[in-house]
């Protein structure tokens, strides 16, 4: 029997996502924690001299904590309990050579 469902949240896509694991965590009674995993330093950020590498970074942080403020909203809006989950790239593992 399925007790806890994670559901892998980002920027597309992800309603979706998140109505399919609702409907899952309810058929089954289980918990449902949606999961995003963020690259705070990501390749574009590093890629370019001429861009602004704080301002990238800095959109990354906020564009993060958007997805998981969205998603613990679309869970409270199904009555679902909520729970939402933000895990950082090691850097060594966000580094693109």
């Amino acid at each position: 029997m399925t007790k806890h469902i994670l559901a892998a949240i980002g920027v597309r896509e992800s309603d979706a996502t998140l109505a399919l694991a609702i409907e899952r965590a309810r058929e089954s009674h289980a918990q449902l924690t949606a999961v995003h995993v963020v690259d705070r330093m990501p390749w574009w950020a590093t890629s370019s001299l001429d861009s602004d590498c704080g301002a990238m970074v800095a959109r990354v942080e906020e564009q993060a904590q958007q997805i998981a403020e969205h998603s613990l909203q679309i869970m409270r809006d199904a009555d679902i309990e909520d729970a939402c989950m933000t895990i950082d790239l090691p850097r060594a593992r966000s580094m693109r050579i």
